[in-house]
């Protein structure tokens, strides 16, 4: 509810700005607000360490990081609208990079395509990750003093064209999903 990002929702949308007019409405109650929501988290914090301390001999690290993530992800989106966006598309992206790393890993590492860009990709994981940090980063900081407007739209508009992709994906696998966009199915044998 700063007044950074409200003016920024209210500048990039039309739901930004009935959600800006709606936090002048509540303005006044705002600080309590602030003051329940920091105390709920806080109690819901102690519950959860304590039950983690209880239970230390089955810690997850992959469910403790995973809820840090989470929580970073969402400190994002106060410091500004238009990078907290762009973190939770990228934050979820990097579910699809396992995807990608375990068939390239399968695919590539076994012998195919060994002078291909992609099989050197994947031999140096670490290093085009990096790249692909690097270069990603700086679009999106030059597309943001150039136009945040434009990026805000693309930024936007690419999640929603994800979501319909993702749809599209996992339902591949039936025929009737697939055949309009070209694909053969194998018959099944019995």
């Amino acid at each position: 509810a700063s007044q950074k990002v409200r003016g920024q929702a209210a500048g990039y949308a039309v739901t930004g700005a009935v959600l800006k007019n709606f936090f002048e409405v509540i303005e006044a109650i705002i600080p309590a607000l602030v003051v329940v929501s920091v105390v709920v988290s806080l109690v819901a914090t102690v519950l959860y360490v304590r039950q983690e301390y209880q239970h230390r001999d089955k810690f997850s690290w992959p469910r403790n990081l995973y809820l840090v993530s989470i929580l970073s992800l969402y400190l994002t989106f106060g410091y500004d609208l238009l990078v907290g966006y762009a973190v939770f598309g990228f934050s979820h992206s990097i579910e699809y990079l396992a995807f990608v790393n375990v068939y390239a890993r399968n695919k590539f590492r076994q012998g195919a395509a060994k002078k291909s860009l992609m099989s050197w990709a994947v031999q140096r994981q670490v290093i085009t990750f990096g790249i692909f940090c690097l270069v990603g980063g700086l679009i999106f900081v030059f597309w943001q003093q150039v136009s945040a407007y434009t990026l805000n739209i693309y930024i936007v508009g690419s999640s929603f064209l994800h979501f319909l992709y993702d749809g599209w994906i996992w339902k591949f696998r039936k025929a009737k999903v697939g055949e309009p966009m070209g694909l053969t199915y194998a018959t099944a044998t019995p």
